[in-house]
């Protein structure tokens, strides 16, 4: 058959003797209806216009087909296309295997199995059931049914499928997602280089850059971007919040929800963070509770337990085993520890002072430095001084204490004993003491002191007692000296005031019995 030859119009059945492998020159098919029975043809360079090719079981092998221009192509029956194909116009591709299909417009309906690896560009329609084998790569707008790929898929530059190691109940959506060599599987990676080194699981990472440099930590998750970015063998850390625990490396059973929570954290462990930025200086501190928005933020030490907005974040805090329960509790506190605070603004002033028990709003707000060991129960209850040591204040509105080593208890309408006694239980055994001896002068002693009835200056209360000056000549050892509050302070002009702690009931026994003796002796002379 001479070549090139052109088909103008329809015709009938072309002996394949005609088309052999001598038949290479390009051969043009115009509007034209080619019927092709149970053959096998190889052809060189073909254009095909307005075609319509129908048949049953036809291989058509296509060594170089630039261009197919069509207005309709309906290709039917088990076909192999072959080389590389441009198909331009409305294009319905029912086939059993296409390796591979270049379409600016394409739509693939019905039951297919696609096999190769297969292009798809302009705007596609993929509709029904479609089964790719290979590496698929879709530009352009895609509407699908169902699409199943038994390799990873690439769309428009974002990886869908299993990953690295193609470990069937890993899942995969993002460029770069667990793209090591997985030998683990159950893992779940949707992001930019989410879990991008993971090789061990089950570990979830969902967000750019989750669990980037996770190499074999497991039982890990991560949601939100950069989140245990540089986790590498830490495991059953759980992070929630764009950075949280981004800076974890091998730490584990840590968990963090929030914009930058527990971000520093490299090596702590059983690290509990809740709130934006909370625990964000902590780097190795262990077992850590830290809740609230800034809670602990620049807080480093080991058992601390934090529940507050700016709570316990002063700079460069290194305290430990403290309670910060309020905000801003204790929140200018540097190396304190083993301090407890309750309430808003409580122990708010402590920076080095431990030890202390504060409970209520401001309570202790005073302290600060000093050897602590300070207990303070009530609102706004003040401490002597910013040093005071070992000072018990139980009392309401402001009330301050009364120095080192002393306790005060106040309230307006007095302090009941529970088994209604008048005086406290002392310990007064024997064998704990040594040197004893009788009293003496106990009458004199009593004869000695003045008691007196007056009121208080500043609350016009009526009371009986002694006065302190006059007191302390007698009996100098009851009576004491301690803080003045700052009214009291006003009144008398002084930072401290005498105070009593009156034994008095030895002397009182003592003077009956001196005045017993006396009337006896007295009986004995007069009869």
């Amino acid at each position: 058959m001479a070549v090139p030859y052109s088909f103008a119009t329809q015709t009938g059945s072309i002996p394949l003797s005609q088309l052999d492998s001598n038949f290479s020159t390009a051969i043009t098919l115009g509007n034209t209806a080619v019927v092709l029975g149970n053959t096998y043809s190889t052809i060189g360079n073909l254009t095909l216009s307005n075609v319509t090719i129908s048949s049953g079981n036809v291989s058509i092998n296509v060594s170089n087909v630039s261009t197919i221009n069509t207005v309709t192509l309906t290709v039917t029956g088990n076909e192999t296309v072959g080389g590389n194909v441009t198909i331009t116009g409305n294009v319905s591709v029912n086939v059993a295997n296409v390796t591979t299909l270049n379409a600016t417009s394409s739509t693939i309906t019905g039951n297919e199995s696609v096999l190769g690896n297969v292009t798809v560009s302009g705007n596609s329609t993929v509709s029904i059931n479609q089964s790719v084998s290979g590496n698929v790569s879709v530009t352009g707008n895609v509407s699908t049914a169902k699409l199943t790929s038994t390799n990873d898929a690439s769309i428009s530059g974002l990886t869908v499928g299993k990953g690295g190691g193609s470990i069937g109940t890993n899942t995969v959506v993002g460029n770069g997602a667990l793209a090591a060599t997985a030998t683990v599987g159950y893992m779940t990676a949707v992001g930019y280089q989410a879990a991008a080194a993971s090789t061990s699981g089950p570990n979830e990472a969902f967000g750019y850059q989750a669990l980037k440099t996770n190499s074999t930590g497991s039982n890990n998750t991560a949601i939100g971007s950069f989140s245990l970015l540089s986790n590498t063998t830490g495991q059953f850390n759980i992070a929630v919040g764009r950075d949280a625990l981004q800076a974890n490396t091998t730490a584990s059973s840590n968990t963090a929800v929030g914009y930058l929570a527990g971000y520093s954290n490299t090596t702590g462990t059983y690290l509990t963070v809740l709130g934006t930025q909370a625990g964000y200086s902590n780097t190795t501190g262990n077992y850590g509770t830290y809740i609230g928005h800034q809670a602990g933020y620049y807080a480093t030490g080991n058992y601390n337990t934090v529940l507050g907005g700016v709570a316990f974040n002063a700079a460069s805090n290194t305290g430990t085993d403290s309670v910060a329960i309020g905000t801003s509790s204790l929140g200018n506190n540097t190396s304190g520890s083993y301090n407890t605070a309750v309430g808003r603004s409580s122990g708010v002033s402590i920076t080095t002072s431990g030890y202390n028990t504060l409970i209520g709003y401001l309570a202790g707000q005073v302290l600060a430095t000093g050897s602590g060991g300070n207990i303070h129960i009530g609102t706004q209850t003040n401490a002597s001084s910013s040093t005071a040591t070992n000072e018990l204040v139980i009392a309401p509105n402001g009330n301050t204490g009364k120095g080192n080593n002393t306790g005060f208890i106040a309230n307006s309408s007095g302090i009941y004993q529970g088994n209604n006694s008048t005086i406290w239980s002392v310990t007064s055994d024997q064998r704990i003491k040594e040197n004893i001896v009788t009293l003496e002068n106990g009458l004199s002693t009593i004869m000695a002191l003045r008691p007196v009835e007056f009121d208080y200056i500043e609350t016009k209360k009526h009371d009986i007692s002694f006065i302190a000056q006059e007191f302390q000549k007698v009996l100098p050892g009851q009576v004491t000296e301690h803080a003045a509050s700052p009214t009291e302070k006003e009144i008398a002009g002084t930072d401290t005031l005498l105070g009593l702690t009156p034994n008095l009931v030895p002397y009182l026994v003592k003077a009956i019995q001196e005045l017993k003796a006396e009337f006896d002796a007295y009986k004995a002379t007069h009869p």
